[in-house]
């Protein structure tokens, strides 16, 4: 297993705090077993956020896409740009920026607007670091 560090970034003109962003996003990947998907959720685990699922019968999961999913009244998209605007996105009012270049971006959409992007970044967990280098020390 490695680790994951998850950022964010909210859309400024909707009323979604971070924790709802990060809760609804969890909830839309709540039964997926993507390593970005369950990053999320144990995001949301750490910072606390209350247990929320899919409704039962409306996941759905598009490898390498994302996933989809009712969470109470909410319709929730989880995943590429072109993902959530198949499913009813229609503005990004985020600019790329330097800051997140290297990571990979999850975009969340919430009832049809991008609430906000999750930023996941890979990092080595040090034993593997240090496996790696013993490894590559002892190749001629």
């Amino acid at each position: 297993m490695h680790l994951m560090s998850i950022s964010s970034e909210l859309n400024s003109n909707e009323k979604w705090s971070e924790t709802d962003v990060l809760k609804l996003a969890a909830a839309g990947e709540s039964n997926t077993l993507h390593p970005i998907g369950k990053a999320i959720l144990e995001a949301a685990r750490a910072a606390k956020c209350s247990n929320v699922k899919a409704d039962d019968g409306t996941f759905m999961e598009e490898p390498g896409s994302g996933a989809v999913a009712s969470c109470g009244k909410k319709m929730v998209s989880v995943g590429t740009l072109e993902w959530v605007r198949r499913h009813g996105v229609a503005e990004n009012p985020f600019i790329e920026t330097e800051e997140f270049k290297n990571q990979s971006v999850v975009y969340v959409g919430i009832d049809g607007v991008l609430a906000g992007l999750i930023y996941v970044e890979d990092q080595i967990r040090e034993d593997a670091a240090k496996s790696f280098l013993r490894s590559k020390d002892s190749n001629p």
